[in-house]
């Protein structure tokens, strides 16, 4: 797993992207961890400007991220799948994410 690297910067200035981001994870609360490639369509990203958000987030503390071990797909004929990078909030990121958002 990689975890930012201290305390969430209280200090970031969000643009529209990182709201779009930090949107989603409240729109989804059964879910601590959210996947990169869901993350970018439910924010109405593309994946490269996801990904940039998303790496911004975690090195200022917000975030955090972790790779899954690839899983076999049952529908793909049993093939192994690349693994998946998931995301989710820090507890300084959702504390400052919900007062940015006013949630």
């Amino acid at each position: 797993m990689t975890e930012s690297t201290g305390p969430a910067n209280e200090s970031l200035q969000l643009n529209s992207a990182d709201r779009s981001v930090l949107r989603v994870f409240f729109d989804n609360p059964e879910k601590p961890r959210l996947y990169q490639h869901a993350l970018a369509a439910a924010a109405g990203l593309r994946p490269a400007s996801a990904y940039f958000t998303l790496t911004r987030l975690r090195d200022n503390g917000w975030l955090a991220s972790g790779t899954d071990n690839g899983e076999v797909a049952p529908a793909q004929g049993g093939r192994m799948l690349p693994p998946r990078t998931w995301w989710r909030l820090t507890p300084d990121g959702a504390r400052l994410a919900r007062k940015a958002l006013n949630r």
